[in-house]
């Protein structure tokens, strides 16, 4: 008995109806064992940086996704020196240093040393809300609320010290002041600007007005970086699951009007 595909010029095994798993599968897809399918080009369009010679499929803006990670990342592509191991020759990004370090082509890390991170006029700027200790009075425990000494009324979190004795400390922290570092690392933003967008929402959501005074986003453009203002969880989750597409956004406000129609 002969157990190989019935296919001529095939000797794979057989798997169903008389042909090889490969034939089988080109047959419940195409219902044609025999079609010739197309050859499969690993590569399409090339990035747009000089020199490269990767497919843009995955990244935007023209570029691979390595390049477009380092726009993201760097705001430039001029930092080249890349190994074959993944990792990169950085420039620090203090003005008056210039010293290249070796680092992951994936880590966003900007500065050679902690000294330089902390000496960027800039950055510590930026950062000083989180560096001045914010004293908290007017605790109430039940509500997870207090008034800041440096940001006023606002959300506290509560923060559990164990020690090696049985007694346990209950500390509690202002939550302004703990996302003041990520507003300034990711947006460029200091708690003023960012209570000053708030206020001008009238404390509410951009989008749906819901009231976000005790928890809010910072919405973005994922393409240029740039803040456009303050949402919700819910609305800042819908834009990003759809992609900030217009067009597929109001193709589902007419399938919402069309399904209430109904």
């Amino acid at each position: 008995m002969n157990d190989s595909c019935s296919i001529a010029g095939c000797n794979r095994p057989r798997k169903a109806r008389g042909w090889c798993s490969a034939h089988y599968r080109r047959w419940s897809v195409h219902g044609d064992p025999n079609k010739k399918l197309k050859a499969w080009t690993p590569k399409g369009i090339p990035c747009g940086f000089d020199g490269c010679d990767r497919d843009r499929r995955g990244g935007a803006r023209g570029y691979c996704r390595k390049h477009y990670a380092r726009l993201k990342r760097q705001g430039e592509l001029a930092v080249l020196e890349v190994s074959s191991g993944g990792t990169e020759m950085r420039l620090c990004k203090r003005d008056d240093c210039g010293q290249r370090f070796r680092i992951h082509a994936s880590s966003n890390k900007r500065y050679c040393s902690p000294g330089c991170r902390w000496a960027c006029p800039k950055l510590r700027k930026l950062l000083e809300p989180s560096l001045v200790k914010h004293q908290l009075s007017d605790v109430d425990e039940s509500a997870r609320s207090a008034t800041c000494s440096v940001c006023g009324p606002t959300s506290i979190r509560r923060r559990t010290t164990k020690t090696k004795h049985p007694a346990v400390e209950v500390r509690w922290r202002c939550r302004t002041a703990e996302r003041a570092r990520d507003w300034a690392r990711q947006y460029g933003l200091d708690v003023a600007t960012v209570l000053e967008m708030l206020e001008g929402q009238e404390r509410g959501c951009a989008i749906c007005g819901r009231d976000v005074a005790e928890r809010f986003y910072i919405d973005h453009c994922h393409a240029s970086g740039a803040v456009r203002g303050i949402l919700c969880s819910n609305c800042n989750t819908a834009l990003g699951l759809l992609g900030d597409d217009v067009e597929r956004m109001e193709a589902a406000i007419q399938y919402l009007k069309r399904a209430r129609a109904a």
